[in-house]
């Protein structure tokens, strides 16, 4: 399939463009041309400002695959129905739309209908009952859906359902149609009990049933699913998980979160087919032989439980071919499992033959480029002198790199890696105070005054982990322009991929994707120093006092124009509102941080993210919003996070 990002180099291939791609390119109106490419199957137009689709786009008969998400429309036209060899349709995205078309039903190939933050869609429409081609749905964050049940329960055929922060309270009866699932997602809903038919569906291959904070049981039924190969199971609360299982002999991958097991349940020893097992926040206090037995495994994940450091060198003995991740890891001279499966898996792509997951950052780097020594200095250079500098810089850094046209206020360099594809900005070095001021922690309790009782606890605990404010001197680094995005070369390694084209990764993939790029996280100072501007910016928004700024918005031009940043920011830097996780580990207040811009004590693995807010969104209290203030930190182990990578100035000019 011949594929494009540009219009025009697709119109110079008129007759072979199959699939364009023009997402986050902060379009008002799609261009006429696109009309001459009368064979393209996929286009992607979304997180652009659009509010209303063209009519010739409804004459591109042969597409198959068409994304309009986050295009800030308040309106589905009826012409979606002329598009009759369409086969996955992505709609939603906080657009204001609050029904669709009738003529959907027109769409007799339509397999895929993604609704994800379609969040003013009030109700789903009648034909979808009578469209026996759709085999996968998505309600994603549809929070005013109010005829859930009812639709799911008429549609044929469904393979794949993904119903995620839903306020569905109950599946009553089981659906006639659903013999045929093959992938079923219940997470984020109000669902108190799972059915005992869920047991019935014998051809479901996945389940994932997260975070659903009033469940009471897991059935045992869920014992007779034969086709099962992944069961992910997340709770905040302890439940009793039944030991039929262990009958589960296609499982492959098992996640179970938050049970309060202190040992690991008898029946996943069971489990011979299992490659993948996670048992993140569980207490586990001492781990049996008896996990010789899963010999498959390829990856096995305790995340943080200093109970179980002692053992990890026997379990790798157990367990010789599997990646471990156990943190804090026992002190030993020799590699760790996890830094041998990666050099095992990707030996070539980067030298890591002294891998070492603590920070790499090289100090003597900044001082061959003094011109990147204060924004002040760099600021003094003229245009030629900037220009001479991004290029040189490119050099040093290599023949796969070069030097792109800037988009920063200041004019700073911006390179792309070609090996990577990965684009980096160099951040001038800088003083600035972290942590909370005293005018800042004023501002919070008088923004939160009238909020929620969280919120105001929310900034209680802000006060003792962002204290004392300190000043810290940043060097010169180089920086990702904006998180990682699914097409940045993100296939090589598994990672959750959001529909708002920002990539999330556990711990694990974080580290194993930084390295495989040659690069590393920031230092929890360099984030701060560059959400801050360099200087005293509190909130990661345009305006500076949330409560008079209209978030909806903010937000939909987050998604249209890539995030805060780009033309005018004192950097370049996009997407900050998104958090990362940062190299440094966790300490509950700044006391002995260092000044120096380094990461603080790291850790084999990532601890702590810094902001976040956009993965909150939309709130669901007041006090998520808090997550926009620039020295917000949290301490996470086994979530889903961005990540904005570093990379320090080359030592050679």
């Amino acid at each position: 399939m011949d594929s494009f990002t540009n219009v025009h180099e697709a119109i110079a291939h008129v007759d072979t463009a199959l699939e364009l791609i023009l997402t986050d390119r902060n379009l008002h109106t799609l261009p006429k041309e696109i009309a001459q490419l009368v064979n393209l199957e996929v286009l992607n137009i979304s997180i652009n400002e659009l509010r209303k689709l063209p009519s010739w786009l409804f004459d591109l008969k042969k597409l198959r695959v068409l994304d309009i998400s986050c295009t800030s429309m308040d309106d589905i036209p009826d012409a979606i129905g002329d598009l009759l060899a369409l086969e996955e349709l992505i709609l939603g995205g906080f657009d204001g739309f609050t029904h669709l078309p009738e003529t959907l039903g027109k769409l007799t190939r339509l397999r895929k209908l993604d609704l994800t933050d379609a969040n003013s869609l009030l109700s789903l429409p009648e034909c979808l009952s009578s469209m026996p081609s759709i085999e996968e749905l998505h309600l994603v964050r549809t929070s005013a859906l109010v005829n859930v049940n009812d639709a799911i329960n008429k549609l044929p055929k469904l393979r794949k359902l993904v119903i995620d922060d839903i306020s569905l309270t109950s599946l009553a009866t089981k659906p006639e149609l659903w013999n045929g699932m093959q992938s079923l997602t219940l997470a984020r809903t109000e669902i108190t009990h799972l059915p005992d038919w869920i047991g019935s569906l014998q051809l479901l291959e996945e389940l994932y049933i997260d975070n659903n904070n009033n469940l009471t049981a897991i059935p045992p039924e869920i014992g007779n699913l034969m086709s099962l190969k992944v069961l992910d199971i997340e709770l905040y609360k302890p439940l009793t998980i039944p030991n039929s299982l262990g009958k589960l002999i296609q499982l492959e991958r098992l996640v179970l979160t938050r049970f309060g097991f202190t040992a690991i349940p008898k029946w996943i020893f069971d489990l011979s087919s299992l490659r993948s097992l996670s048992l993140g926040l569980n207490p586990i206090e001492y781990v049996s032989y008896d996990l010789s037995s899963l010999q498959k495994l390829e990856k096995l994940y305790f995340g943080y439980n200093p109970r179980l450091a002692s053992q990890r060198e026997q379990i790798e003995t157990w367990l010789p071919n599997c990646a471990i991740v156990l943190t804090p890891a026992a002190a030993k001279a020799t590699a760790s499992p996890l830094e041998q499966s990666i050099a095992m898996e990707n030996p070539t792509s980067h030298n890591i033959t002294n891998l070492t997951f603590k920070t790499s950052r090289n100090s003597s780097g900044p001082l061959t480029w003094p011109e990147l020594g204060s924004i002040e200095m760099w600021a003094a250079l003229d245009s030629m002198k900037k220009t001479e500098v991004s290029q040189a810089l490119a050099k040093a850094m290599g023949p796969h790199v070069y030097a792109l046209k800037p988009t920063s206020k200041q004019h700073l360099p911006r390179l792309k890696d070609t090996n990577s594809g990965l684009v980096f900005i160099a951040i001038a070095g800088g003083s600035f105070s972290m942590g909370l001021n005293n005018s800042e922690k004023k501002e919070l309790i008088k923004l939160t005054r009238k909020w929620s009782e969280e919120s105001q606890m929310h900034v209680k605990d802000l006060q003792n982990f962002a204290s004392p404010s300190h000043e810290v001197s940043v060097p010169a680094f180089l920086c990702l322009e904006m998180p990682i995005k699914p097409s940045q070369g993100i296939e090589t390694i598994p990672a959750l991929q959001t529909t708002r084209d920002i990539c999330l990764f556990d711990p694990f993939t974080a580290v194993c994707y930084a390295k495989r790029s040659g690069a590393r996280l920031l230092s929890e100072a360099e984030w701060e120093y560059v959400a801050r501007q360099g200087g005293s910016k509190s909130w990661l928004t345009i305006k500076e006092h949330p409560i008079t700024h209209n978030l909806p918005k903010y937000f939909k031009d987050t998604l249209a124009k890539g995030g805060v940043g780009g033309e005018g920011d004192m950097f370049g830097l996009r997407g900050l509102g998104w958090g990362t996780w940062v190299e440094d580990g966790w300490h509950d207040s700044y006391e002995g941080a260092p000044i120096d811009g380094s990461a603080w004590e790291p850790k084999e693995l990532p601890e702590m993210i810094r902001s976040g807010a956009f993965l909150s969104w939309p709130w669901q209290m007041d006090g998520e919003a808090l997550l926009l203030h620039v020295a917000h930190r949290e301490h996470q182990v086994n979530r889903n996070f961005p990540i904005l990578l570093a990379r320090d100035l080359p030592v050679n000019r």
